[in-house]
């Protein structure tokens, strides 16, 4: 008798792939990193995943203390930006 692969309850870890969706391939780990609100999704609507109890304390606290933004203040050389000139006809 075979078991449907939906019916096969597995419990995954920080270096098992992703098994579909847009992140399929890749660890769960990379996805905690790259998106976690990603992996909250798939735990709360994908009844037939299961992931340890790392994944999971991982995945929380990423949550709570999200990577920070580099905010990066560069100045703009105007003098690079063509200017246009007003005083030009328009073909209109």
């Amino acid at each position: 008798m075979s078991v449907k692969f939906n019916k096969v309850k597995r419990v995954l870890e920080l270096d098992d792939s992703m098994p579909f969706g847009k992140y399929q391939g890749s660890s769960l780990a990379e996805v905690i990193t790259d998106n976690a609100g990603y992996l909250q999704w798939m735990l709360v609507n994908c009844e037939n995943i299961q992931v340890s109890d790392t994944v999971k304390n991982t995945l929380q606290f990423q949550i709570d203390n999200p990577p920070k933004r580099k905010v990066i203040k560069e100045k703009v050389d105007w003098s690079l930006i063509p200017v246009l000139d007003f005083d030009d006809d328009i073909p209109f």
